[in-house]
């Protein structure tokens, strides 16, 4: 029954076995120590290759590791993942998925042999398919066969050989998954092993930490890069605003603008001018002839709303060189608002120019107020009401010319935005109308930059606190001599 081929199939030495007659029984015994010889042989060939791919694992690994010693960007870490699973595993088909912002999504964000639209377009359900149900319980996922690739409904890929690894990190003492690794499609088509699975974990266990770091410190240079832009930001607001304000005959005029955040929804402006021999409109801080003041307070405070009120001094500024008449600024700077600011944002404004010659002053108001008027003749403060409603939310807004007012000697024009009178103290009060009333009527013999500081104090003791909720913004116009 044991004839030659099957003899040297066993790689039994056949002369040694033929040489002399033996028995069917010594023959059947001669062929299992032969095969038991052959298993040891082989056994001891796998151990050297095992140890051997186990070794280049290890290599690759700490290479992995020594690399990632260095601050990387999440990008680089990312890259380098990829490109080390790829080589670690010796698979040609290599993604990393990590979820959106609501941790229900996840999409790829790095691969090796994905086409760019399943990278662009591919989105899976935590929980579905391998690499969802791997990432949602935080254990890897492992399919057996013989490593075809197929692609599956949805555009997601599936494949006999697969393994979809959780990168996991600790956040405060359990385990988090902050992505999942997918590595199929083998060299030779080999199907994954049990051991390789160990050394796929090791790699997502340096990565997730890794991954969680530079998450971190990209969050983290994102901020500091934000605040970096906000403080550019504050300069640049604040560099429109006058460094020093004209200085009108017969007038005293003071402002101040402090906003909640880095950067303020309020502004001001008070633009002195006079015309040359020429005819030529000069905008000048020296013994001006006329000024235009304004006040703008946008909805909302922060980059935003500073845009919009940066937007409108420069549109007021740009007009005044034109010597474009009260009305027609405030029409045509309603307009452009409108077509400019989204749905549900506007700017209340009060515009004023002063005559200083004739002592009189011109104003009208979008929405803004309080506008208080301190009759010095008749020692009462009366509020002046809005002419119209705030600007940039229809485009035809009824405009008409503002009458200019004649101010008499000790006269005090105060406006203010909404956060002047909206402060509030530890118990909740407002400081209101009323306490800039009371400033107004305690100090208005005094000037309107002293009547200003003097309202800043009061403001001070009554909040008692450094933060805001809102911009605060006043204007002082005072009449003397």
């Amino acid at each position: 029954d044991y004839d030659t081929a099957g003899l040297a199939h066993l790689d039994v030495r056949i002369d040694a076995c033929l040489i002399k007659p033996l028995r069917p029984i010594e023959l059947l015994a001669r062929v299992a120590a032969a095969v038991r010889a052959r298993r040891r042989e082989l056994a001891e060939m796998g151990l050297r290759e095992l140890r051997g791919e186990q070794a280049r694992m290890w290599t690759v690994l700490l290479d992995f590791s020594r690399a990632m010693g260095r601050a990387l960007s999440l990008d680089e870490v990312i890259e380098r993942l990829v490109l080390v699973a790829a080589q670690m595993t010796c698979s040609r088909r290599v993604s990393l998925m990590l979820p959106d912002d609501d941790r229900e999504t996840l999409r790829i964000v790095k691969a090796i042999g994905v086409d760019a639209d399943a990278i662009a377009n591919v989105r899976l359900a935590v929980g579905d398919a391998v690499a969802g149900r791997a990432f949602a319980s935080g254990r890897a996922m492992m399919t057996g066969g013989d490593g075809t690739p197929r692609p599956a409904q949805d555009g997601v890929y599936e494949s006999d050989a697969f393994v979809s690894m959780p990168i996991l990190a600790s956040n405060h003492a359990r385990q988090v998954s902050v992505g999942v690794l997918n590595i199929t499609n083998r060299y030779g088509d080999r199907p994954f092993e049990e051991w390789e699975l160990e050394f796929i974990d090791l790699l997502g266990g340096i990565a997730g930490s890794i991954i969680d770091d530079a998450t971190w410190r990209d969050a983290r240079e994102s901020i500091l890069k934000f605040e970096r832009d906000l403080q550019v930001a504050r300069r640049i607001q604040q560099n429109t605003l006058p460094g020093r304000l004209p200085t009108l005959a017969g007038f005293d005029v003071a402002a101040w603008s402090e906003p909640a955040e880095e950067t303020g929804g309020d502004s001001y402006d008070v633009i002195g001018f006079r015309a040359n021999a020429d005819g030529v409109i000069e905008l000048t801080a020296d013994e001006p002839t006329h000024a235009m003041l304004l006040l703008a307070d946008a909805t909302g405070h922060g980059i935003g709303p500073a845009l919009s009120v940066t937007q409108v001094r420069a549109m007021v500024r740009m007009a005044v060189r034109l010597r474009a008449d009260l009305s027609s600024v405030v029409r045509h700077l309603n307009e452009q608002l409108a077509a400019d600011l989204p749905r549900g944002r506007f700017i209340t404004a009060w515009f004023g120019e002063i005559d200083a010659a004739r002592g009189t002053l011109a104003a009208f108001s979008a929405g803004q107020g309080p506008v208080l008027h301190y009759d010095a003749r008749r020692a009462v403060i009366r509020s002046v009401p809005a002419d119209a409603a705030p600007l940039g939310i229809v485009p035809d807004l009824e405009i008409p010319p503002p009458a200019p007012r004649r101010l008499g000697p000790g006269d005090v024009i105060a406006v203010l935005s909404d956060g002047v009178v909206e402060a509030m103290n530890a118990d909740g009060a407002e400081f209101g109308v009323g306490g800039i009333e009371s400033v107004i009527r305690a100090h208005h013999d005094e000037s309107g930059g002293d009547i200003l500081r003097r309202l800043q104090d009061r403001l001070g003791d009554f909040g008692d606190c450094d933060r805001h909720a809102d911009d605060r913004t006043a204007l002082i116009v005072k009449r003397h001599g």
